[in-house]
């Protein structure tokens, strides 16, 4: 597909030294909990069809639209990829029904007429939960350790936006021509499942009079499981467009696979284990700290007075468990 970009930053795992911090930051009592068992299921996403005109100038206006209201039809998507595939044109006057341009690309549908109704002024609101875990811990142990990064892409027309929780927002693009490139950096706290929203908003013109209206969405990502690169790849890695690069479904997770975060469990694999302890020394700062703690030390505070120290040590062997964790 054919399209400006803009690319959206989540958290995107680096070494720590000498790299630029985002202008966004999430912190973790922004994380909603654990992963269950196993990869992610997708997206759930709501339609908002038929907007009216009035409500169609841009994308905040039909969100706020769409707020008041129920979904037209709701249905669940392996990626956010719409018209999946290559096509040769993307102009929104070469669809006639919403399945001509959700092509296939849905299950589970609300209502199975819906992929009938004609193409027309819409608003997609996808939902989920995003994991952010360390693929590469062993950079975490440098003194002090680094925040967490993580890049998604994402690209469209008429306009969308994402959300973390859903009141922190990465991005919010409404393109106007020419479409451009746009990047930002957002910084992790530390590793969990966080709540993402993606909103993607469709003007339906008929009459073509900008003469080149296009419809189409895709949510990228830098690695083709969708999880941050390894320490130093970002250096010589960019988000690329094409098949196997949509943020993949084994990355989204849905409100039924969430479990509690195990107290001590840092990494989020679903124990206490070694690797865990790591991750304490390199937090610990001994009792009566005046300064800032590191990037997502305050998981390891269970005292809550501001330190990692051996009151929060006792807490955490207290849940140590060893290696049987299922990431």
């Amino acid at each position: 597909m054919r399209r400006g970009a803009a690319l959206l930053a989540l958290c995107w795992a680096a070494a720590g030294a000498g790299q630029a911090q985002g202008h966004i930051f999430i912190f973790g009592n922004q994380r909603a909990g654990a992963p269950a068992c196993g990869d992610g299921v997708g997206w759930y996403v709501e339609a908002f069809h038929a907007i009216p005109e009035e409500h169609a100038a841009n994308l905040l206006t039909a969100e706020q639209y769409a707020a008041q209201r129920q979904p037209t039809f709701t249905f669940r998507a392996d990626y956010i990829d719409w018209p999946m595939g290559p096509t040769a044109t993307d102009f929104d006057t070469a669809f006639e029904t919403m399945g001509d341009f959700l092509n296939g690309h849905v299950r589970d549908l609300s209502d199975p007429n819906a992929l009938d109704l004609p193409f027309d002024n819409f608003l997609l609101r996808a939902t989920g939960y995003v994991y952010i875990r360390l693929q590469d811990s062993s950079y975490y142990f440098e003194e002090p350790p680094p925040p967490i990064y993580y890049d998604i892409g994402m690209v469209t027309f008429d306009g969308g936006r994402v959300f973390i929780d859903p009141t922190t927002l990465f991005r919010m693009l409404i393109p106007e021509p020419p479409e451009g490139f746009m990047s930002d950096d957002a910084v992790c706290d530390f590793p969990g499942l966080y709540p993402l929203q993606v909103n993607y908003f469709q003007h339906y013109d008929p009459a073509n009079e900008h003469g080149a209206d296009r419809a189409g969405v895709e949510l990228l990502a830098c690695r083709t499981d969708g999880l941050p690169l390894p320490s130093g790849e970002h250096l010589r890695f960019r988000c690329q467009t094409g098949p196997g690069y949509g943020l993949p479904p084994a990355a989204i997770y849905q409100p039924d696979q969430l479990e509690p975060v195990k107290d001590g469990d840092f990494d989020v694999d679903g124990d206490v284990d070694l690797r865990d302890v790591k991750y304490w020394q390199a937090c610990y700062t001994g009792p009566d700290f005046n300064g800032r703690m590191n990037y997502g030390c305050t998981a390891l505070d269970f005292d809550t007075d501001d330190d990692v120290d051996l009151d929060d040590y006792a807490h955490f062997i207290e849940q140590y468990t060893g290696p049987n964790g299922c990431q």
